[in-house]
């Protein structure tokens, strides 16, 4: 029995396009997934503003903590 070339192309369809539809669902659950931790990240990003806040605080702190220990040192 010979094979003509439209069994062939059938043969190779009926392979390739189930194979090609499940690759563009991974791809685009991948690209959703992406998107929402993108939306996720701009949402709790912390401004340069606040950043610098608290930066000062922790500095202040330090500096409390610093002052605390000097004067452990003095009484020691």
């Amino acid at each position: 029995m010979e094979m003509d070339s439209g069994m062939i192309w059938d043969a190779i369809l009926s392979v390739f396009v189930p194979v090609a539809i499940i690759v563009v669902r991974s791809l685009s659950s991948r690209l959703e997934k992406t998107e929402d931790m993108l939306a996720r990240t701009r949402e709790e990003y912390a401004t340069k503003y606040e950043m610098t806040n608290n930066m000062n605080n922790m500095m202040a702190a330090m500096r409390r903590l610093e002052d605390k220990i000097d004067e452990l040192i003095k009484k020691g």
